[in-house]
């Protein structure tokens, strides 16, 4: 099918494990890279091995098993890596310092919730993320308690009163210890449910339905219903339509003539036979169109980010039952295209999207009765303001917008921490600083200083005016209005934060009260601001000049890898550029 690259995962500490089993996990990774090799022809392919360490949980097999200590595991990575420069694969493993630390909150019992509490108050949090780890903390914590962590995670016997035996899951006794009993003599136990004599689901209906084998149970003490467990497999499979067993064509010459298997030939030859890759071919999603929408982003939803947009939209949009178009990558996502993203908790009341649907899935008459409909399954905090269906010479959203006009609201009682004694003294700053040069503020990325020319891309200041806005947006009080409006600009604009703090002369306004609304986006036509829902006005004007990497006017197709991965890209929000960060 073309992949080039694979990861598996792999786990070591497990009981019984020897040091030959560690190393083989990084040779078991080569020979996989070796036979993608053969089967593509080349060496380009990439094998990753991710290797994790074992921790014994409640209410499992292993619960019992010893866990390996932090002095080991380290061992055993270190053989991982001396075996992995002698390969060909590129190996991860996980810290073990969180390891030990999830072994011993698994095993523990109940002294440990003061534990836990006191850590919280020495400062842990986010402890699974390596650098945010604070195992000092934690050590002392279980030290003051004085909690035997090598005992917790010690091997335990099957006979001991375990500090979670109280909690009834459902499991008969006994079978926990015969289920770990059967593992140390490596004897397999198959996942229930499946066929007897199957080690794998079936992947089809046909299949899954002509095997009439009873179903593996271990009579565990669930009682689960093997009649349901198999019908509740069939609606799965009927779900994701795999009705049929999926065949892979490997070859394109015609091999009818050939009556050798690929087994067979291999077994003769002592050798693979070889992978000839097969194009890879979609269904036709036929003939599509564009529409544009315009919506407000308010209440609640303004808190939600860029991304979410992206992972939420669809799902409204398929409650319609609508024909979306979709991407042609390995993971097909419809194809989106928003206005620039905004910093969590901005509302917004001029939010466009262009969205591309099956060829005839609206039309323009239609477009009132869809608005409704989207309306009437709208998230909280959005609401559906416009439709317009978008013709093969209407140019894309990046193409249009150079314009965003914001709205600030500053608190009056706010007035004194911003140095002024009066509305009056706050619009006389606002105005001295617009008609400064040059007009600038320092924006600062991991201690690193960069000089933004507020001043290159204000287009306007209107102090006392945009009170409409922030009632429209639902921002209540005492609140003192300052309308701009900024040039989004190719090489990149500046956050309302940061123009809001040039404007106040002052160096950093983040943790002062001030509120920001967008209240539009807009292009510019002979000297004249239109929104992007007046098709009109942009169809027959001369176009930007197209930057590299930018979709041409009208169907505005990105390349295959672009859309891929436009939709998962994190913007710089606000201050962006009217191509790089909409989609």
């Amino acid at each position: 099918r073309g992949w080039k690259k694979m990861k598996l995962y792999f786990m070591i500490g497990l009981p019984t494990e020897e040091d030959e089993d560690v190393e083989g996990i990084v040779w078991t990774g080569h020979n996989a890279w070796k036979r993608g090799a053969q089967a593509r022809g080349d060496n380009r392919g990439q094998v990753t091995v991710s290797v994790s360490t074992f921790v014994p949980k409640p209410h499992t097999p292993f619960q019992w098993a010893a866990m390996n200590g932090y002095d080991e595991v380290r061992r055993k990575q270190r053989i991982l890596r001396d075996a992995a420069r002698r390969s060909k694969v590129q190996l991860k493993v996980h810290d073990s310092k969180g390891s030990w630390l999830e072994g011993v909150l698994a095993r523990g019992d109940r002294r440990l919730a003061q534990v836990i509490s006191d850590a919280f108050d020495g400062g842990c949090r986010f402890d699974s993320w390596d650098d945010q780890m604070e195992l000092d903390v934690w050590s002392d914590a279980m030290a003051a308690h004085q909690i035997d962590t090598e005992a917790l995670l010690g091997t335990l016997p099957v006979t001991a009163r375990l500090p979670w035996d109280h909690l009834d899951v459902g499991l008969e006794d006994g079978f926990l210890a015969r289920e770990y009993r059967k593992a140390l003599k490596n004897r397999l136990s198959p996942p229930c449910g499946k066929a007897a004599g199957m080690f794998v689901h079936h992947t089809n209906v046909a299949e899954a339905t002509q095997d009439t084998r009873r179903l593996v149970c271990y009579d565990c003490g669930i009682a689960c219903d093997m009649t349901e467990m198999r019908e509740e497999r069939l609606v799965r499979l009927r779900v994701l339509g795999a009705e049929e067993r999926r065949v892979l064509v490997t070859a394109t010459a015609d091999t009818t003539a050939d009556a050798d298997s690929a087994e067979e030939t291999e077994a003769r030859d002592g050798a693979p036979t070889p992978y000839v890759q097969v194009p890879h071919t979609r269904a036709s999603q036929g003939d599509r169109m564009r529409l544009r929408l315009s919506f407000l982003k308010t209440g609640r939803f303004a808190f939600q980010g860029h991304l979410d947009l992206v992972r939420l939209f669809p799902r409204m949009f398929r409650q319609l039952d609508m024909p979306l178009y979709y991407t042609e990558g390995f993971h097909p996502r419809p194809e989106m295209t928003f206005s620039p993203a905004l910093s969590l908790g901005i509302p917004s009341l001029g939010e466009f999207l262009d969205l591309k649907l099956r060829a005839g899935a609206v039309s323009e008459e239609g477009v009132d009765a869809l608005l409704e409909r989207l309306n009437g399954v709208a998230f909280e905090g959005v609401h559906f303001t416009g439709a317009r269906v978008l013709g093969p010479n209407d140019p894309a959203l990046g193409r249009i917008l150079e314009e965003a006009e914001w709205v600030a609201a500053i608190p009056r009682a706010a007035l004194t921490a911003l140095g002024f004694d009066s509305e009056a003294a706050l619009f006389e700053r606002v105005q001295t600083q617009a008609a400064r040069a040059p007009l600038t503020v320092t924006r600062r990325v991991k201690g690193i200083g960069r000089v933004i020319d507020v001043g290159g891309i204000l287009r306007d200041v209107a102090p006392g005016v945009g009170q409409d806005a922030l009632d429209a947006a639902g921002l209540v009080g005492d609140l003192i209005p300052v309308r701009f409006v900024t040039w989004m600009r190719p090489e990149g604009s500046a956050k309302p934060t940061e123009v809001m703090a040039a404007l106040l002369g002052l160096e950093n306004i983040e943790d002062l009260p001030i509120r920001f609304v967008r209240s539009g986006l807009f292009g510019v036509r002979d000297g004249q601001r239109h929104t992007p829902m007046e098709l009109a006005a942009f169809r027959n004007a001369p176009s930007r000049s197209r930057r590299e990497g930018e979709p041409e006017d009208g169907d505005a197709d990105a390349s295959d890898e672009q859309e891929e991965h436009s939709h998962e890209t994190r913007h710089d929000q606000d201050g962006v550029t009217p191509g790089e960060a909409l989609t």
